[in-house]
């Protein structure tokens, strides 16, 4: 028994397109899958005597389409349910990834601030040891005479014998006690009080003050203590 061949013709833009022949086998798969649609006109020499149908004028092939349009709005439908629940996951993951990346920040922070509160804290008591350790030290530093506290410190020694801090090493000019100086001064003043009306004796009264100046003063080296400020004289 030979079998029905079907061709339809496809719609263009210009002219139409005879497709055939077709099985009937895929003839009808091709209606199910709407390739074919209910006005599309269609003809087989066997079932139709030659003639050019629309498949809505044939009830059989009609139910077929029908049939096969209610799978494919289903599927579609089906479809875009699962595109739905797909995004609606993607949007949970990425909420909950957020949320755990603010809850790390979050949890980070205050994490550095509790250790810089025990850094802080921990500074603090170590200056109030300090502070309460401070005037104990000072005190046992300190010298058990007050001569003892007034020798300057031996060579190489840089110690302050009041609170045990470095000492800075000054210069200074600092006046005798000698009478040789005084000696030149008052000389001097008198020469220039008997010969005031002349011109070379105030001169040479000058001198010798100058010279009695000079000698009257000396370079003495001073030892300043950096903390308590106390000084001593060099040797």
């Amino acid at each position: 028994m030979a079998e029905h061949q079907w061709y339809f013709l496809k719609t263009g833009m210009i002219d139409d397109e005879t497709i055939g022949p077709l099985a009937e086998k895929d003839f009808l798969q091709m209606i199910r899958d709407g390739h074919i649609k209910p006005t599309t006109q269609i003809m087989s020499p066997s079932r139709t005597g030659g003639g050019w149908w629309k498949v809505n004028q044939i009830g059989s092939y009609m139910s077929v389409w029908e049939q096969g349009h209610i799978k494919r709005v289903e599927l579609k439908r089906t479809q875009a349910e699962e595109r739905a629940r797909l995004k609606a996951e993607a949007t949970k993951v990425k909420a909950q990834a957020k949320a755990e990346a603010a809850e790390a920040k979050a949890r980070a922070r205050a994490e550095a601030a509790d250790a810089k509160a025990k850094q802080q804290a921990l500074a603090e008591q170590q200056a109030e040891q300090q502070r309460r350790f401070e005037p104990e030290q000072r005190q046992l530093a300190q010298p058990q005479t007050p001569a003892e506290a007034q020798l300057p410190p031996p060579p190489g020694m840089y110690g302050c014998p009041t609170c045990g801090q470095p000492l800075t090493a000054k210069t200074k000019r600092q006046r005798a006690s000698g009478p040789s100086s005084c000696l030149l001064e008052l000389i001097g003043l008198l020469i220039i009080v008997f010969t005031f009306f002349t011109i070379v004796g105030p001169i040479i009264g000058f001198l010798f003050i100058i010279l009695g100046h000079y000698a009257a003063y000396k370079k003495v080296n001073i030892y300043v203590c950096r903390s308590c400020k106390s000084r001593f004289p060099g040797a």
